[in-house]
């Protein structure tokens, strides 16, 4: 079952809820916490590879990425960027 936020928001009671994407960018040189952000993203979805059934040469490939520290990995590629869409939800409690 999927539950949107916006059914959230308005079970707690809210109204005039409103939702805006926004375009989120990320280039070198990183923050501190933009990377460590970005080696528990790959860590993580690299560790999600390891229990679905891929051939050999993709779990290697996984297997390769999850291996953040090293000096080559893409988060230290001086063109890195990192792009994604972030949604923002805002609502009003009702006067009263």
């Amino acid at each position: 079952m999927v539950i949107l936020l916006s059914a959230w928001l308005r079970a707690a009671g809210l109204v005039e809820i409103r939702q805006k994407p926004t375009l989120m960018l990320r280039f070198q040189p990183l923050k501190p916490v933009e990377k460590a952000f970005l080696r528990d993203f790959i860590r993580f979805f690299c560790k999600q590879a390891q229990t679905i059934d891929l051939p050999a040469e993709e779990l290697r490939i996984w297997e390769q990425l999850a291996d953040v520290d090293l000096p080559e990995h893409i988060l230290n590629h001086p063109d890195f960027q990192y792009r994604a869409i972030q949604t923002v939800f805002t609502g009003r409690a009702p006067k009263g």
